[in-house]
């Protein structure tokens, strides 16, 4: 499948991630936002 970039890792970046990733894309989420990084570190 393609490989596709998010920039912000808010609720509609985090979600569309998913449903990306869910259908076997390959995804990177980018965020500025600290705690958005963290948490994307801890939970996947």
């Amino acid at each position: 499948m393609a490989k596709i970039g998010i920039v912000g890792a808010g609720s509609w970046g985090t979600a569309l991630s998913i449903v990306l990733n869910d259908n076997g894309h390959e995804v990177c989420v980018w965020s500025i936002v600290d705690a958005e990084i963290e948490m994307l570190n801890r939970e996947r």
